[in-house]
């Protein structure tokens, strides 16, 4: 879901970008760990991942956590939203197996959601806000979705978090969190896209091997 680096891999960086209050991205991000805790974030930089396999780069947040067991083998994880990004990209390109294996968890496509509001609600300069949306035709077996931006050059930026699906048929309420990071008010009308949502796997081992995504 979120990109991540440790703290001691950051601190190991020969020209290290600053280390941002996770404050400044101007919304609430709670993220969870697999056992269900809370990540500890101690901020963020602002940097641009790059992916010579693929030919790919990617500026963009990354957020950095203190050191675990698992950092010192695995410093740095990619989150759903790079992973898709360069899935997009490789469709001709023989991957190595663990690359293949990420690739392979996005067994779905994105989903959209639309707001279920009655009135357009404004969204201030700066402002984070929450409400429901809902996504039609989802497969009944999806358990567990992650909200996602539902395009790169909006205004707003949607929260990722990870929803539980109870049983339901082809259609499902999401909650949404959204920050407007412009200068200007946002409007959102009655049954507008507001976001994505993609199906996740909770994982709750990861390899060791030192070329895993």
């Amino acid at each position: 879901m979120v990109s991540t680096v440790s703290n001691s891999f950051y601190q190991s960086l020969p020209n290290k970008p600053p280390l941002c209050d996770i404050s400044n991205l101007g919304i609430d991000l709670n993220v969870s760990v697999a056992n269900g805790n809370q990540l500890k974030i101690l901020g963020f930089i602002e940097t641009s991942i790059s992916i010579p396999l693929l030919n790919f780069d990617l500026a963009l947040p990354v957020l950095v956590v203190p050191d675990t067991q698992s950092s010192s083998f695995c410093p740095v994880i990619l989150g759903t939203n790079i992973i898709r990004r360069c899935k997009s990209v490789s469709a001709e390109l023989e991957l190595p197996d663990a690359w293949q294996m990420a690739f392979d968890t996005l067994v779905c496509k994105p989903a959209t959601v639309f707001s279920t509001n009655e009135h357009t609600v404004e969204v201030k300069p700066y402002e984070s806000i929450s409400f429901s949306g809902s996504v039609r035709w989802i497969s009944h077996t999806i358990q567990k979705v992650v909200t996602e931006n539902f395009s790169d050059d909006s205004p707003l930026i949607v929260r990722p978090h990870v929803v539980k699906l109870p049983q339901h048929g082809k259609y499902a309420k999401i909650p949404v969190r959204v920050c407007n990071m412009t200068a200007k008010s946002v409007f959102i009308k009655p049954k507008t896209p507001i976001c994505v949502v993609n199906e996740v796997t909770v994982v709750d081992d990861i390899t060791s091997s030192p070329f895993s995504p």
